[in-house]
């Protein structure tokens, strides 16, 4: 595979689709991301179904609006921004799986406006290929259709970064620094002092890369050095975060104290953690997947280069990840990282030889084709649907032959983006995971409803509109449902210990129906039951038949008389 290094002299690799703007690239986007947000059965996950769903509905159910709610507790682990603006579209909407995930795909539809604005101040050029990039990356195609402050968050940062770029090379304005500190303070809002991270490191390799480029070009602007913009920013930052932790200190000291331990101990920060490398290489390349292999190509070629934003972004990049090898880290954590990655693809893609440009599309075409395929053949087997599947595969086809061709990179990353929508948007839904029956009780949505031991079913509380109470084996299931009359939902495997300790609580147990339905397991990928054996998946193949892989569940009358 052909290497180039000449930044300083693009060959355009846009053909056939023509520059788009700002608003045309976010509905561009924002299509790309909606696809079936609004399913049961869309990508989720048990932190968004059990914390980001039930908090602001809880929430709503107690009129409380300052202090996020969970299982009838303050929930002060997370800043509240996302649960207020969640709150808000439930009340605007209805509480639903699309009022609960809209927030993220609006900022996936804003990451890939971030990402092109960006190119355009550092390089001055049509950043479309770079917002294509990003919005086509599997971190924000996955991430933007759940309801998680990671994406958010990142949407925020960026900005704030982008805000940032203009103070310190369009004239210095306050009004720059004071956007750029006002939205470093809603991202902080939305998931805490990570947000600065970002937006940290980018303002250090900013200073680094001006500081170098001052020393080796005496004629070369230096980075700005305005106190008192500086000084004002700061104070909007402290504006924006300070009041809400400030206020459930007053509010909730013991808990906010108890919270902030917890936190840091989960962090588990060490002077080295070898095993965080993984994670962090693992998340940022399997974040800009499938353009993961253009990306290394990307920062070698920028490092290599000379001018001033390659490498602005390969420093930025290399300061980022440096702190999470000091902390336990998670894949999701590096989501903000697909806007400078996406910038410096469409960086390297767009200087590219018209080899080595044929020969990356068609790997990133590549790359995504192993789930493709896999996919939409399981779907097809087992009887799921057929629709989708052949239109995943005519688009993801359709990318292949655009690639191989030189159609252009815009082209082919839009192709990309409706395979990725088609993929998560109409074949993943169709496996049927979090589905609840049609027969559910009539009367449900009239009573108490509770479910034992386990987060499931899934969607129960986003379908009821309410919080469901959670019921954990060892509770004092008498005290825990005194004068509860309603439903309980158990699986299958826990019946019998629900069963005999509401007998000694003292509860009557009526078993009102039954059902099967797989559902994620914690990670979205994970739907079979727990003790499927490879005997099981066998026997599921060769019948054609999902049965035997799914879990069953039950639902029980309960009363306390």
């Amino acid at each position: 595979m052909a290497v180039t290094t000449d930044l300083d002299d693009p060959a355009r690799a846009a053909r056939g689709l023509p520059d788009l703007g700002s608003r045309a690239l976010f509905v561009v986007a924002f299509a790309l991301c909606v696809v079936a947000v609004w399913s049961e059965t869309s990508v989720t996950g048990q932190d968004e179904y059990w914390l980001s769903f039930r908090t602001p509905l809880e929430m709503l159910e107690r009129d409380s609006y300052l202090t996020p709610w969970l299982n009838g507790e303050p929930r002060l682990q997370k800043p509240p921004l996302l649960y207020w603006l969640s709150c808000l579209s439930y009340a605007v909407l209805g509480p639903s799986p699309f009022a609960a995930r809209l927030w993220g795909v609006l900022a996936g539809a804003g990451i890939a406006v971030v990402a092109a604005r960006m190119y355009r101040r550092l390089f001055g050029a049509d950043g479309t290929l770079a917002g294509l990039v990003a919005v086509t990356a599997l971190g924000v195609s996955i991430e933007s259709r759940r309801a998680m402050l990671d994406l958010p968050m990142g949407f925020l940062a960026m900005w704030s970064v982008l805000a940032g770029m203009a103070w310190a090379s369009g004239g210095r304005r306050l009004g720059h620094a004071l956007l750029a500190a006002a939205l470093l303070g809603l991202a902080v809002l939305t998931k805490g002092p990570v947000a600065i991270l970002f937006a940290g490191t980018a303002a250090v390799a900013g200073v680094l890369v001006a500081s170098r480029q001052a020393r080796s070009e005496p004629g070369a602007p230096r980075p700005p050095r305005r106190l008192g913009h500086a000084l004002l920013a700061l104070a909007v930052l402290a504006l924006v975060v300070a009041p809400w932790p400030w206020l459930m200190a007053l509010r909730w000291p013991r808990e906010l104290d108890a919270v902030l331990h917890a936190e840091a101990e989960a962090r588990h920060v060490a002077w080295f953690r070898p095993q965080s490398i993984g994670p962090v290489l693992g998340g940022s390349l399997g974040a800009i997947a499938p353009w993961s292999v253009a990306a290394l190509f990307a920062l070698w070629a920028a490092a290599r280069g000379t001018r001033g934003g390659d490498r602005f972004l390969v420093a930025w990049c290399a300061v980022a990840v440096v702190p999470f090898l000091f902390i336990k880290t998670f894949e999701r954590y590096l989501i903000p990282m697909v806007c400078p990655l996406a910038v410096l693809v469409a960086r390297y893609l767009e200087c590219a030889t018209p080899r080595a440009l044929r020969n990356h599309l068609t790997l990133a075409v590549a790359v995504l084709g192993a789930p493709v395929a896999l996919a939409a053949l399981f779907v097809l087997w087992f009887g799921l649907g057929v629709a989708g599947p052949l239109a995943t595969l005519a688009a993801w086809s359709l990318a292949l032959r655009t690639a191989r061709r030189d159609g252009g990179a815009r082209r082919v990353a839009l192709w990309l983006g409706v395979t990725t929508a088609l993929l998560l948007g109409a074949v993943y839904p169709s496996l049927g995971l979090n589905r609840l029956p049609a027969d559910l009780p009539a009367d449900l949505g009239r009573h108490r409803v509770a479910v034992y031991h386990r987060a499931q079913p899934a969607m129960l509380s986003i379908r009821l509109g309410r919080s469901v109470v959670p019921i954990e084996p060892g509770d004092d299931v008498g005290e825990r449902l005194r004068g509860f009359r309603g439903y309980v939902f158990v699986q299958s495997e826990d019946a019998e210990d629900f069963r005999a300790e509401a007998a000694r609580a003292g509860l009557l147990v009526t078993r009102a129906g039954t059902f099967r339905s797989f559902y994620s397991r914690k990670a979205w990928l994970r739907f079979a039951r727990a003790d499927a054996t490879w005997a099981d998946w066998r026997r599921a193949i060769v019948s054609r038949s999902l049965a035997p892989l799914q879990p069953g569940f039950e639902y029980d009358w309960v009363t306390d008389e």
